[in-house]
């Protein structure tokens, strides 16, 4: 069992939050080798802060965001093992010795576990109710991305050979980068809640929905499109029928929602895969199947009816 792994912190004016997430990282019961914060042009005390708690601070040297600070705290380390963790989430006490287990099989590039929500919100987060199995981690990064930030830790190899993250996104970075981790080795996701993951009141804007929904598109056009290069005929069906089902699923969302913009956006970025993939017609067409008309799905209606429950449960 390998007990080597670094800690890689990317902070921007994080000095509200920093000394507590330090505080859950020397609280480990399985202590890391090495503890990175890696400053991003931060204007407030966040390097002070660090520093006292005992961390190596790197710099980016001005602002270029977490996908430049997060390979930089990589590549200032030799440790075999990195586990990210966002400035201002916490990790509970035996977050590393919950995961790092699962490294002892060496297929494994990448280990997740499920966080629970303090802050402003509250509740738990995790990929799906049940456990994420590694045969379908590939298919299922298609569709979403099961793997929360604060709780991940990926073998070095596998992040290099993977190309670390795309600095150019400023969105879904890190679904972008566990879709090329998996095409490296095996995801393990083990179902315990390791991390406490800070909701701020008002983060969600309209404008980091439209952002957040291109992104998502084009991390999943780039991921189909690596997988139908070399795909047989019959991966080539299953991997576009996983998209069919992306597509409509994200449609009815944002019918559910009863946001037309959101809509409009929707089907726009199926257009452009449609086009990008040469697929004819074929998104659009599914897409166009869940008009508001329509009647949603059975599993949508249900997941729907739950999602409104906890929404006001939370008020």
């Amino acid at each position: 069992m390998t007990d080597e792994y670094c800690v890689v912190i990317p902070a921007h004016n994080s000095d509200r939050f920093i000394a507590a997430t330090l505080a859950s990282v020397h609280g480990q019961t399985r202590a890391p080798q090495d503890v990175i914060v890696v400053d991003d042009g931060s204007t407030d005390r966040t390097v002070e802060i660090a520093a006292e708690a005992g961390a190596r601070v790197v710099s980016t040297s001005g602002q270029h965001g977490p996908s430049v600070a997060r390979n930089l705290g990589v590549h200032s380390t030799s440790a075999p093992l990195i586990a990210f963790l966002d400035a201002d989430d916490e990790w509970l006490p035996e977050h590393a010795a919950t995961l790092l287990p699962a490294f002892d099989d060496v297929a494994t590039a990448f280990v997740g576990s499920n966080a629970e929500k303090f802050g402003s919100e509250l509740g738990t987060i995790g990929p799906r109710k049940g456990a994420v199995h590694a045969a379908d981690v590939r298919d299922l990064l298609i569709s979403e991305n099961p793997v929360i930030q604060s709780s991940a830790i990926v073998r070095r190899d596998a992040f290099m050979t993977a190309g670390g993250y795309d600095e150019s996104m400023r969105f879904s970075e890190d679904y972008d980068l566990w879709t090329r981790v998996a095409e490296t080795g095996e995801f393990r996701h083990v179902n315990s809640t390791t991390v406490r993951r800070r909701m701020h009141a008002g983060q969600v804007t309209q404008r980091f929905r439209t952002e957040l929904v291109h992104a998502w598109w084009t991390v999943r056009r780039r991921t189909v499109a690596r997988r139908l290069r070399v795909a047989s005929q019959f991966e080539r069906s299953r991997v576009l029928q996983l998209l069919d089902q992306s597509a409509k699923l994200d449609i009815e969302w944002a019918i559910w929602t009863g946001d037309s913009t959101m809509l409009s956006i929707v089907r726009d970025e199926i257009r452009i895969t449609d086009d990008e993939l040469h697929l004819g017609t074929r998104l659009s067409t599914v897409g166009g199947l869940s008009h508001p008309a329509l009647r949603l799905s059975q599993d949508v209606r249900c997941g729907s009816r739950s999602l409104l429950q906890f929404i006001q449960g939370q008020r």
